[in-house]
């Protein structure tokens, strides 16, 4: 297939057009794209190692709450087991008053001859 006068024409302005954009810099020489692709590594880098950073601030806050929590949690439940305690006394005491209580009224409503 052979390109006609035209095509030539129409190629050669591209190439042309090409060439000048390559020398004012609008696209971006070999070096350029070196350049670019080494500082995107070390920023790439830097992101990496800053989230790294944060993952870390993060587990220490993590378990500086959890830490707090487990405090806060300890200080109510010894109280409230006190409270539990006496009051599961308290209620065996008031089951045996009235199981003899019971028992004695068993004793008045049906009495042994």
């Amino acid at each position: 297939m052979s390109l006609s006068e035209e095509d030539r024409t129409w190629i050669g302005g591209l190439f042309f057009s090409l060439d000048a954009k390559i020398e004012s810099g609008l696209v971006a020489s070999d070096a350029k794209i070196e350049s670019r692709m080494k500082q995107l590594k070390s920023d790439s880098d830097r992101l990496r190692v800053d989230l790294a950073e944060l993952r870390s601030e993060v587990k220490a806050d993590v378990e500086r709450v959890e830490t707090s929590l487990l405090r806060e949690f300890h200080k109510w439940a010894s109280p409230a087991e006190l409270r539990m305690r006496s009051h599961s006394a308290a209620i065996r005491l008031l089951d045996v008053e009235i199981e003899a209580v019971s028992d004695r009224v068993h004793k008045l409503e049906h009495p042994t001859p």
